[in-house]
């Protein structure tokens, strides 16, 4: 994993001295890595329940997950180029997530789409 490592001492004097140490990680996402959401489009109505998730990616070797806020059934699901979405209708917003070999996490803005009754 590629981190970068940061440490903080704070030393207090009065009464009593004592040293606290902080430590805090920041995690880079992939380097030079490109994910675009192909299906469903941004700001697009459907007037199917199903809807096939296709995306695009310079991550050969990435294990690429997706979620749907506010449905526990599709979070932190595998992406495949099988994958196909069967939602009721209303208003969805989907994020598709990269994790690389090194355990470095890139995820795409939120795609914002709409299903309504065919």
């Amino acid at each position: 994993m590629r981190y970068s490592k940061y440490v903080i001492i704070l030393i207090a004097i009065g009464l009593a001295s004592c040293l606290v140490l902080f430590e805090y990680y920041t995690i880079a996402a992939p380097k030079n890595s490109q994910i675009q959401i192909q299906s469903p489009q941004e700001n697009t109505t459907y007037q199917t329940k199903d809807i096939p998730l296709k995306i695009t990616t310079t991550h050969t070797n990435a294990k690429i997950t997706y979620s749907i806020e506010g449905i526990d059934k599709y979070q932190n699901i595998k992406y495949t180029e099988e994958t196909t979405l069967n939602l009721n209708p209303a208003t969805y917003k989907l994020t598709i997530y990269a994790h690389d070999t090194d355990g470095n996490l890139k995820e795409t803005k939120t795609t914002t789409f709409t299903i309504t009754n065919p």
